[in-house]
């Protein structure tokens, strides 16, 4: 049975499934949940927001589930950075420091999918907004 985690940004919220083939960083979002912070857009990766949290810094992460593009619905971990992200439509790793940035895409959005997306996406236009990832019951 898969393990399952609650977002929640504002007053909307939805459930992402973690992904077993991704056992070592699945395992790192997991132990460092709660998570809290605040929800920023991407500022050059396209569209996704993201959170840091120094709870799921790993310097050298393993080869699991890397990605460069980030899809919608996809949780994204980029562990050298600290930085867990949300893509609600196209978005790309990116950073200034090196070409081919990937993430580990660890968890897919599962419930409340449209609505929590959008949510998402408005960052671009509001700014940040309060996001809570927590351990979903009876997980």
């Amino acid at each position: 049975m898969s393990r399952k985690i609650n977002i929640q940004v504002d007053d909307v919220s939805c459930t992402a499934e973690l992904h077993d083939d991704a056992a070592v960083m699945s395992a790192l979002l997991w132990d460092a949940l709660p998570v809290t912070g605040e929800l920023r857009h991407l500022r050059w990766g396209g569209e996704a927001g993201y959170v840091l949290s120094a709870d799921v810094k790993k310097t050298d992460p393993p080869d699991e589930r890397r990605v460069s593009m980030y899809g919608r619905g996809q949780v994204l971990l980029r562990s050298e950075h600290g930085e867990i992200a949300i893509g609600y439509g196209q978005g790309q790793a990116r950073d200034g420091i090196s070409r081919g940035a990937q993430a580990c895409h660890v968890a897919s959005v599962i419930t409340n999918v449209d609505a929590f997306l959008d949510r998402v996406g408005r960052t671009l236009r509001t700014g940040k907004a309060p996001i809570e990832i927590t351990r979903s019951e009876g997980a």
